[in-house]
């Protein structure tokens, strides 16, 4: 079952079904979940405190709580509903994740070591991803021609997920760094949020960008780069030769599909367990780079051409590739006959038996 239907597990339990959880993000993000409900009963919950409070996690890079998804943060009847969640989940009798051991290997230990859970945790895990979707060759699109075009690692991918929506002076803002950045972008751009109720907010939407983005953006970049409206193929843009970093909301499947693909990250987090993956992304697999602006909401364009600048021409940036290069090689591993996450796999299924 999904995490989210942990409540669930009570009436397996009683029926005498074993159950399992799936959990489709990392064993970093497991670690600290799983430990949650005892940590939060223990923070100082007035406003100008509990986000500073550090999360202290056996084989997870240091925390905070403003780190943490909101709805775990403020108090409210979410909060609630995720912490009886948490809760719960020790209850299965296994967590299936969607992560291989050699990228998070300090939490995969800390979740297998039974004194990290005083109060006893889900055994056993299995690390079954990469969990990713395969490029397809036979897709088309105008952007995927026209990084047919570029020079091998030249482009820096710009994409948010499903859900990744900004006002029109963050657009802008994104705008202006991205083409005083000086290198060549995939820039990848939703309608605005909208706030009229009688008339519900559809992603797929056609954005106008002329009213968009910066007078006269769209001409000043075109031998730049391209901006390409409300969906693009993600996968296959990642897989490119010629894509050599990634602006990010840092959700679990883009990571994993830029890992798999060997693209560092620049972090700009957004909501759910994003800034979590931003701290692990930039402190622990060391394949990902913060944009500090992000906390308050709003990165300026310097910072943002700043650090694609860095990205793509530093030696920081050439160490971040190098890494993720490794990691891609040790996640296909990972799924490979014999390899770490077949073998989970199949420990999962022998345990059913």
């Amino acid at each position: 079952m999904d995490f989210f239907c942990a409540d669930a597990l009570d009436v397996a339990h009683e029926l005498g079904i074993p159950a399992y959880i799936f959990f489709p993000t990392g064993a970093n993000n497991l670690a600290v979940f799983l430990h949650l409900p005892e940590l939060a009963s223990t923070w100082d919950r007035t406003k100008e405190n509990v986000g500073k409070t550090p999360i202290v996690i056996d084989g997870v890079p240091l925390i905070h709580a403003s780190d943490l998804p909101r709805e775990v943060l403020e108090i409210s009847d979410d909060h609630e509903l995720f912490i009886n969640v948490f809760r719960q989940m020790r209850k299965a009798n296994g967590i299936l994740m969607n992560t291989f051991e050699s990228l998070e290997p300090r939490a995969v230990k800390s979740l297998k070591d039974e004194s990290s859970f005083p109060t006893g945790p889900a055994k056993p895990i299995y690390c079954i991803g990469p969990l990713v979707t395969a490029p397809n060759k036979g897709v088309t699109h105008p952007c995927l021609r026209w990084l047919d075009a570029q020079p091998k690692k030249s482009v820096v991918y710009v994409s948010f997920g499903s859900s990744g929506k900004f006002s029109i002076e963050k657009l802008r803002e994104i705008a202006f760094g991205i083409e005083k950045s000086g290198h060549k972008f995939l820039w990848v751009v939703r309608n605005p949020p909208n706030d009229d109720p009688k008339e519900p907010y559809d992603p797929l939407a056609e954005p106008d960008l002329d009213a968009l983005l910066p007078e006269g953006f769209l001409d000043r970049t075109k031998e730049q780069g391209i901006v390409v409206k409300s969906w693009a193929p993600q996968v296959e843009i990642l897989n490119h030769d010629s894509i050599g970093g990634f602006v990010s909301h840092c959700g679990w499947s883009s990571i994993l599909e830029a890992v798999i693909n060997g693209v560092p990250i620049i972090c700009w987090p957004l909501f759910a367990e994003q800034r979590m993956n931003r701290v692990f992304l930039a402190e622990e697999m060391k394949i990902g780079v913060e944009l500090k602006g992000s906390d308050e909401g709003m990165v300026s364009r310097d910072e943002l051409a700043e650090k694609v600048r860095w990205l793509m021409e530093s030696e920081g940036g050439k160490e971040l590739r190098n890494n993720v290069h490794v990691h891609r090689i040790n996640g296909l591993e990972a799924l490979t006959e014999g390899g770490s996450s077949e073998t989970a796999l199949f420990q999962f299924l022998e345990n059913l038996k």
